[in-house]
């Protein structure tokens, strides 16, 4: 009999497609009577390697009056971080249930919650989830980030008032927000430096980090002329540098001598007086929505003086002050070249325009001004923004930052009043660059020019060196197919080293000096690196195979800019959870705060990844009674033969990644998978 029933163990059917279900944390109720009246408003990590922090915070604004503190002291939330590695010390599974009562309510009705464990339960890198729960466990408000859900919510759908599901933002700065506050969707921080808005309204006109903190004040030229329109450009924004969301209020605007007239260049709003033409150089404008908190008002200003701007918004009591312009009756202009990457020769022109009322037209391009040998001192300004970076040149002269400068000749005399030349660069850098006339060959005055910011940004990013294992070491393939070589097994570590490269005329062919992107197809890996990039880089999965199946998680794919050792950083730890193969690209964003400057890699294709082990999980099967009375209990006689029930003893083969607490690669099935029933033996 015993011999018998061991010829009978069936083989189970391997499991190679297999969805692993997180178990709930618990199990929340159905839609809350409170649902719309409070609503999950914020969730802020400080720590840019996903490690707690004591500065995380979850934030839950009251939205109804009603809901007092002797309601919602009974409420809960709790977060829910997926399972993996994800980054440094993060905790994985659940925070557990956590009252309300503590959270700090003074700044109600924004409740905060800050007790520098939390942190280590939500992950922006491996996916989260947050549910807040009425004393009956109904729900009041449930989001879920990076497609991570956990948390059983029987409340779906239209039943929520704000659901929203949102992929992690892509930057380093790590939080989420409703925008418009406590009830819109979720948002993201337009840069890294946009601070948080804890224990206050995310709209950022009234109060808190996102409310107007100042005005950016920048004029097209700090050095103009009494003939020609300044153009200035005008930011509402926050104390992070960003602008303020939804800022519609009017602004007050005044010239420190009391001249010029202002005209709209480039806005939506209403200018008072318009047309301005009394020369007193004080308007009042107007923001609405369309403006995005940015205005470009032209500044014409008949007086040779030095003057300053001042921007105040009196219903909120912000007023500042721009630096100093310099308006003068001969002035050199300096038309830039709208394409600055680190490499490329920018193709600029210089014009010295004069305001003379004895000539006709009396302002114009001054032919006078028409030597061939003219010498002009060269500098540029940094402002303290990369200052050890390597200076731009013009011919074989470097351009030094002020206050030196560098005597340089310019030929005036092919196009009298006017030169041409180029600005190069061997590496990146944010600068304004300044010539004048030092000689008072011409006038007796200096005669000065200025370009706007110039921000010199990398071409691309070159991802290099993708690597696994050690003696030997395994190169990335690039295996896109079930038949193709194996890179590495899914959850082991691998390498890749991430650098800013300079332009090349090879990789940018269009139009002699190329439009600086890089032409489709052009090698561009192995360009001379900037040595000064340092900023915040991430390496992100933007496609996978198998087609159908799941995108793994990339792990410990940031990098934070003090990383960076001259322009480059290689990344030791990189592991991938899944079968299979990912597309992977590196991307630097706003580089060096100038909103839309980023930076990209090729896309690369990574793989094959296999799994890295087979689980086995014993299965015993059911014991058949052989005796079954009417009615009765089962049971089976001493010495009387028995069998199987329908769940015969068998066994669960699982194909695992190599993560330190492994987890089922979801990819393992179709052409993928390679075991069979014939790569199983069985020993007895």
């Amino acid at each position: 009999m015993k011999d018998c029933n061991q010829r009978k163990l069936i083989l189970v059917a391997v499991s190679t497609l297999f969805m692993l279900a997180a178990v709930p944390a618990f199990a929340a109720g159905d839609c809350s009577p409170f649902l719309g009246q409070a609503s999950i408003n914020e969730l802020y990590k400080e720590s840019a390697n996903q490690a707690n922090d004591g500065d995380d915070f979850v934030e839950v604004k009251i939205l109804d009056a009603a809901v007092t503190a002797a309601v919602y002291s009974n409420w809960t939330i709790q977060l829910c971080e997926r399972d993996g590695p994800g980054k440094s010390n993060d905790a994985d599974g659940c925070s557990g249930p956590i009252s309300l009562t503590d959270f700090n309510s003074a700044t109600s009705p924004w409740l905060v919650l800050k007790n520098g464990t939390i942190g280590s339960f939500f992950n922006y890198s491996t996916g989260f989830d947050v549910i807040l729960l009425d004393e009956y466990l109904d729900v009041v408000d449930y989001v879920s980030v990076g497609g991570h859900i956990e948390q059983e919510v029987a409340c779906t759908g239209d039943d929520l008032p704000y659901p929203y599901q949102i992929s992690s933002p892509g930057t380093k700065v790590k939080f989420i927000f409703r925008s418009p506050d406590g009830t819109g969707a979720w948002n993201g921080p337009s840069s890294a430096s946009t601070p948080p808005t804890e224990g206050t309204t995310n709209d950022g006109t009234t109060g808190g980090a996102a409310a107007l903190d100042h005005f950016s004040i920048s004029p097209t030229t700090t050095n103009g002329s009494t003939c020609l329109a300044n153009a200035v450009t005008i930011i509402a924004e926050n104390g992070g540098n960003n602008p303020v969301p939804n800022y519609t209020n009017t602004i007050q605007i005044t010239v420190s001598t009391s001249h010029g007239n202002w005209s709209i260049n480039s806005a939506d709003g209403v200018l008072n007086p318009n047309p301005d033409t009394n020369d007193d150089g004080a308007v009042n404008y107007t923001f609405v929505a369309t403006d995005n908190s940015q205005i470009v008002l032209d500044l014409t200003n008949t007086h040779a003086e030095i003057v300053t701007i001042t921007v105040s918004d009196p219903a909120e009591g912000v007023t500042s002050t721009s630096a100093a312009i310099t308006f003068s009756r001969n002035v050199f202009v300096i038309t830039e070249d709208p394409i600055q990457i680190a490499g490329r020769p920018q193709a600029m022109a210089i014009e010295m325009w004069t305001d003379d009322a004895s000539a006709s037209p009396s302002c114009a391009i001054d032919t006078n001004y028409n030597s061939s040998s003219q010498v002009l001192q060269a500098s540029i300004d940094r402002f303290g923004v990369l200052s050890t970076a390597i200076d731009p040149s013009i011919g074989s002269d470097p351009v030094p930052d002020n206050p030196a400068t560098q005597a340089i000749t310019f030929d005036f005399s092919s196009t009298p009043g006017r030169a041409t030349f180029n600005l190069d660069t061997t590496d990146v850098g944010q600068y304004v660059l300044t010539l004048a006339d030092t000689t008072l060959a011409y006038s007796s005055d200096v005669i000065t020019g200025s370009t706007g910011l110039l921000t010199v940004k990398p071409f691309g990013l070159a991802v290099n060196n993708i690597e696994s294992g050690a003696a030997p070491v395994v190169v990335n393939p690039g295996s896109s197919a079930p038949t193709q070589d194996i890179f590495t097994a899914a959850g082991n570590v691998f390498s890749a080293t991430v650098s800013a490269v300079l332009w090349s005329s090879a990789d940018d062919t269009e139009g002699g000096i190329g439009d600086g992107v890089i032409d489709a197809g052009a090698s561009f890996n192995n360009n001379t690196v900037a040595p000064s990039f340092a900023w915040d880089t991430d390496l992100t999965v933007v496609g996978f195979t198998p087609a159908g199946g799941v995108a793994g998680n990339l792990l410990n794919s940031d990098i934070p800019a003090a990383d960076f050792t001259t322009g480059s950083e290689t990344l030791t730890d990189l592991r991938y959870t899944e079968v299979g193969s990912f597309t992977l690209q590196a991307l630097s964003t706003d580089y060096l705060g100038i909103a839309s400057a980023d930076i990209v890699s090729d896309e690369i294709i990574v793989g094959r990844f296999t799994p890295s082990f087979f689980q086995i999980t014993p299965e015993n099967g059911m014991l058949l009674n052989s005796c079954v009375p009417l009615g009765g209990t089962p049971f089976t006689y001493i010495g009387q033969s028995f069998g199987y029930d329908a769940l015969r003893p068998g066994f669960l083969v699982s194909a695992m990644n190599a993560l330190p607490t492994p987890t089922i690669t979801q990819n393992y099935t179709g052409p993928w998978a390679k075991l069979s029933d014939a790569s199983v033996s069985l020993n007895a």
